[in-house]
């Protein structure tokens, strides 16, 4: 039985986003898990004259609300992203803005998944406006899986690697839970990574040193205590030091992981625009799929 009932994928005839569906399709049961393909029609804009930069002109919407044209685009959809299972799927074609359709359409079907793949945005333009994979995964009261680059095919095949980065203070234990069911279900390795924090000098004169004994004792605890017989291999853990995002990258191309799974601590307020959230930066950079779970979040867990 698959661990999600319903999964939205967010479709845009791109390359990343069909690998995205057919990663869905992977996670999809044949007789329990509904698909949901939704394509999202921006509104054009048309100017009555040619303008200047920074000149005002009067915009006129371009009527696309015909339903010959959604079909037309329906049908697109059918001959683009093709099940290669037996897999109950649905089209959809919406209206306005992308981020906010597909949370819209995701609240209206009650999916459990978010399925995405995204497209990197650089400099000005990210600080912006950010990524539709991004402000999806702000907004979502679901897991998002976001698929960044096709660079390295996504495979959790048994014997394949899921890591699961985690907080010893705070777990998420949505998260948690969702890596080992994956893990178990796809007979894939559970690989726990902790990034412990540097040691902090101050002022050039004294030195913060954390106790690195004191986390693996915790991770070791962790580690036991989500191992099982019902897993096809033993729970591996692994502490390392650095920048949170950073490290977790380097761990997942180290691992040769096929999918990370990790909490999703949303931030506020100029700290976002500062930084953004470990989630955000592992999406970025990441060379396989990021499942990104909200503490919030109802997963369907077997048990």
């Amino acid at each position: 039985m698959s661990l999600f009932h319903t999964i939205l994928v967010a479709a845009d005839f791109s390359e990343p986003s069909r690998e995205a569906f057919r990663l869905a399709c992977a996670l999809a049961d044949e007789h329990t898990t509904r698909l949901r393909v939704v394509h999202v029609l921006e509104k054009l804009h048309l100017t009555e004259q040619a303008i200047g930069f920074g000149e005002h002109g009067e915009l006129v919407l371009l009527d696309e609300e015909s339903m010959t044209y959604h079909e037309s685009v329906r049908e697109h959809m059918r001959e683009f992203y093709v099940p290669a299972c037996a897999v109950n799927v649905e089209y959809e074609v919406s209206d306005g803005q992308p981020s906010a359709a597909i949370l819209a359409a995701a609240e209206r079907s009650q999916c459990d998944l978010i399925v995405m793949g995204t497209h990197g945005l650089t400099g000005l333009r990210r600080l912006v406006a950010g990524s539709v994979a991004e402000s999806v995964l702000r907004a979502a009261s679901c897991p998002v899986l976001a698929l960044r680059t096709l660079e390295h095919p996504v495979r959790v095949e048994p014997g394949g690697v899921i890591l699961h980065p985690v907080e010893l203070e705070e777990p998420s234990l949505a998260a948690l839970r969702t890596a080992r069911s994956l893990a178990r279900d796809r007979g894939a390795r559970l690989v726990l990574v902790h990034v412990a924090p540097l040691d902090l000098s101050i002022n050039n004169r004294s030195t913060v040193v954390f106790d690195l004994g004191a986390y693996e004792r915790k991770l070791e605890r962790m580690r036991t205590d989500l191992d099982g017989p019902d897993l096809k291999f033993p729970v591996e853990a692994r502490i390392v030091r650095g920048n949170v995002a950073n490290e977790i990258v380097r761990t997942a191309q180290l691992t040769g992981s096929g999918l990370i799974v990790m909490g999703a601590h949303g931030r506020r307020g100029l700290e976002r625009v500062l930084f953004g959230s470990a989630a955000e930066g592992v999406m970025r950079g990441a060379p396989c799929p990021v499942l990104a779970v909200k503490e919030a979040a109802s997963v369907f867990v077997e048990t």
